[in-house]
């Protein structure tokens, strides 16, 4: 006897699609965020520039399309100057791009499959690659090696910096900063009387992150190109990461030895002690002029009566 095929039961290969199907989904929104990120985070690097000459980017994809901000960019960059085109007009537009892409060339920067028109076009796969070549050569490292290099030296940094610190392990730019432990660890490396690393917590992801910003961009001038909310994600973006550490090993690239830390913590302990009983002799100078010459009186009159 023959079972007759239930037809709500569905079939294995639809199944399989349907699997598929979601999982490309995931993948997207997963693309999806890192895109957003990066571009929140990439404008904000580019305004740490822009600043300068009273000029700011607040739609990555619009502002760089006449190529006019991407060349200011450039020259405050390079220190070099650059032809630019005034009109409105887009062969105006495809020519600032151009002039800005030539340089990069000629500084031997490779543009891999970035043409003219696709930043005039705001393509924003493009627009952010562009974006993460310039940080990648002017920001992070001039290494003649490129990606693979500059990498490898700002990972070695951040081993070496947090080296030590109880609960921090480096091993990535991703998993390994997600619940912010090893960004303090390294304000602390470098600053420990700002940081009192002791009290924080591995589980307390969300405070950790928020110190480690606040106190990089109250104490050290370090700009918050990232976000606490950046970190929910479960893939985090490795490149808005990067960006952001660049800073701080721009920063103190040396990492100290511990006996050179603790010489320092000596030292400066010396200095705020000295600092504190100068102060201390300011305030109280009049009166100890008045308690000296009192006691100068005192002796003169005891010297006569002898």
């Amino acid at each position: 006897m023959t079972t007759s095929h239930d037809e709500s039961t569905p079939k294995l290969e639809d199944v399989a699609a349907d699997v598929s199907r979601i999982g490309k989904w995931k993948l997207k929104i997963v693309r999806d965020d890192r895109s957003a990120i990066q571009k929140k985070t990439f404008t904000k690097w580019i305004n740490t520039y822009l600043i300068k000459v009273g000029q700011a980017v607040d739609d990555l994809y619009a502002d760089l399309s006449d190529g006019n901000k991407l060349i200011t960019l450039l020259e405050i960059l390079t220190g070099d100057r650059l032809a630019r085109e005034r009109g409105k007009m887009r062969f105006h537009k495809l020519q600032n791009v151009e002039n800005s892409l030539n340089l990069l060339k000629r500084k031997k920067i490779r543009i891999v499959n970035i043409r003219n028109d696709d930043i005039v076009d705001g393509n924003p796969k493009l627009i952010l690659g562009l974006i993460w070549t310039i940080i990648l050569n002017f920001e992070i490292s001039h290494d003649p090696e490129g990606q693979g290099g500059a990498k490898a030296n700002l990972i070695d940094w951040a081993k070496r910096a947090t080296r030590g610190y109880k609960g921090v392990e480096v091993r990535n730019f991703t998993s390994s900063f997600k619940n912010g432990m090893a960004f303090n660890a390294i304000i602390h490396r470098f600053r420990p009387d700002i940081i009192d690393f002791d009290q924080l917590k591995p589980e307390n992801a969300e405070e950790n992150l928020e110190n480690a910003f606040s106190v990089a961009e109250e104490e050290l001038g370090i700009p918050r190109l990232l976000d606490v909310e950046d970190f929910i994600l479960d893939e985090l973006d490795e490149k808005s990461i990067m960006t952001y550490l660049s800073a701080f090993n721009r920063m103190y690239s040396k990492v100290p030895t511990e006996e050179e830390l603790a010489v320092k913590v000596y030292s400066d302990r010396i200095n705020v002690d000295a600092k504190k009983i100068m102060n201390w002799l300011k305030a109280n100078i009049d009166r100890l002029e008045k308690k000296i010459y009192k006691m100068d009186l005192r002796c003169l009159r005891s010297t006569r009566q002898i």
